[in-house]
């Protein structure tokens, strides 16, 4: 059969890409003729341009900032303009962007371009059956700001098979996310995500599997062929992450420690480490690949980072990402590694994971995957195929210190006659994104995992010296002044 695949197959993102790939390559080994739609919208491309266009980029950052202050949005937005005009004159991004769009080239069977949704719906390729996924294809935060009807598959005939395979939302959705969600996946005919969440699944409104991602359904054999050729010649341990957090520089320590060899920070987004650790930005796929195979350990919050790690059955630390730690939490539950999972209950980093058991797992939830995949391309629908087995599905994560309110502790010891300083009321108010933790000077404030592996914000009432300077880098605070915050300026007296 001819298959027509959408998902997030452009971007600078090893995980992104290399996903893309695994499923390609595995549909090819059932004999499916595969292509993927080379789709790239106007959204997409203003961030992923080898060179990008400051006026248009510092434009599509005013709209995503819509929602906030008018003196913010400026702020941001004029930083982004000469920051981009400062990344075009170092070329600092074209390095990355060749990488990709060379290893993109050669292994990836991609159709004419599509510029928008509206040309995709008009004139979509000729295939048997549609695929959307995975990836985050359902998370609206990447999709400028509101979910594309083109991931939801809403264009070719009607009746034909239109499958989501293993997609995520990445995120908890909000409310409204969660009505648009059900609302737009009315015409697929099979459903798989790769996370449990009642929420999404309660939405959608059919009979909803959960599938393991792509990159797990092929073996270390099937990525030999697109391995980098540059190997290190000194042992290391890799660090590659998304989010600069406590947790993942402790957990960097830790390895050091047990290791007792170099450090590779390959991070995309420039997570500074130690100053004597060696900063690899410019690589690909296929060196991502060859870094983690070759690494004595890796220590990741990405989750294609944990999934090559299990892959490559190497050594590792998963450290959840604040907005993002569910796909983390998911997968090592499913795999029986919540004893690598940084802040869980049963954390320990003394030996090495059991893989002889893991690969035992994977490959029962392989199976479910696999048959789900290959039996709603024939055209069953998601009711007609089996699920995998609830206890391969629901994550059930006890974590380490984990308290009722994760806002404080030590009140007891607040001496001050000043309020602590009110971060949060509950974590819908909390994006997680660590500023207040950054830039407390007491060391007062910890980034810790609630239930679900996502992190948010603890004050130490006994550290804490009542200056505020949390409160005034939030991005969810309001009229500071007024409640008596310290703004910015204030801060930069102290």
């Amino acid at each position: 059969m001819k298959v027509s695949i959408i998902t997030f197959h452009f971007v600078s993102n090893a995980g992104g890409v290399l996903q893309c790939l695994a499923l390609q390559t595995f549909l090819k080994k059932w004999g499916h003729d595969v292509n993927i739609i080379d789709y790239r919208p106007s959204y997409h491309t203003v961030r992923y341009e080898i060179i990008k266009n400051p006026f248009q980029y510092s434009l599509w950052i005013w709209e995503k900032y819509h929602n906030k202050k008018m003196k913010r949005r400026i702020l941001i937005t004029g930083k982004v303009f000469f920051k981009t005009i400062a990344a075009n004159l170092k070329k600092s991004d074209k390095n990355v962007s060749t990488y990709y769009s060379h290893f993109i080239h050669n292994y990836i069977n991609l159709t004419d371009r599509y510029t928008s949704y509206t040309q995709l719906k008009n004139n979509p390729p000729l295939a048997d059956a549609y695929i959307t996924g995975s990836d985050q294809l359902w998370n609206p935060d990447l999709l400028d700001i509101d979910f594309d009807p083109a991931y939801f598959l809403k264009f070719g005939a009607t009746g034909m098979p239109k499958i989501s395979y293993a997609v995520s939302t990445g995120k908890e959705l909000n409310n409204t996310e969660i009505v648009k969600l059900g609302k737009l996946a009315d015409e697929l005919t099979a459903i798989s995500v790769r996370e449990y969440n009642p929420k999404v699944v309660d939405a959608l409104g059919q009979d909803v599997h959960i599938c393991i991602d792509p990159t797990l359904l092929l073996d270390v054999e099937d990525y030999a062929s697109v391995e980098s050729d540059i190997i290190e010649t000194e042992p290391y341990v890799f660090v590659y992450g998304f989010e600069n957090t406590a947790g993942l520089h402790d957990a960097v320590h830790l390895a050091v420690n047990k290791y007792n060899c170099k450090v590779i920070n390959g991070c995309p987004h420039r997570i500074k480490l130690d100053d004597s650790v060696q900063k690899l930005r410019d690589y690909g796929p296929d060196r991502f690949l060859t870094l983690i195979k070759n690494a004595q350990c890796v220590v990741t919050n990405s989750f294609h980072g944990t999934a090559f790690s299990v892959i490559y059955h190497k050594d590792f630390i998963t450290v959840t990402h604040s907005t993002r730690g569910g796909r983390m939490i998911s997968l090592l539950y499913q795999l029986g590694l919540t004893s690598r999972l940084w802040g869980s209950a049963d954390f320990d980093f003394s030996g090495i994971p059991d893989f002889e058991n893991v690969d035992k797992r994977r490959s029962f939830m392989r199976q479910y995957s696999s048959d789900f995949l290959l039996s709603a391309i024939e055209g069953k629908n998601g009711e007609e195929i089996p699920h995998m087995p609830d206890e391969y599905i629901v994550p059930k994560i006890d974590f380490k210190g984990l308290r009722k309110s994760t806002r404080y502790r030590n009140v007891e010891h607040n001496k001050s006659d000043r309020p602590l300083p009110e971060l949060y009321e509950d974590s819908d108010h909390c994006c997680g994104c660590s500023a207040c933790y950054s830039i407390c000077p007491a060391h007062a404030i910890t980034m810790e995992p609630d239930e679900e592996g996502f992190l948010y914000p603890m004050i130490d009432a006994a550290k804490c010296v009542h200056c505020y300077k949390c409160l005034s880098v939030c991005a969810f605070k309001v009229d500071q002044e007024s409640k008596g915050y310290l703004t910015r300026e204030d801060t930069s007296n102290d």
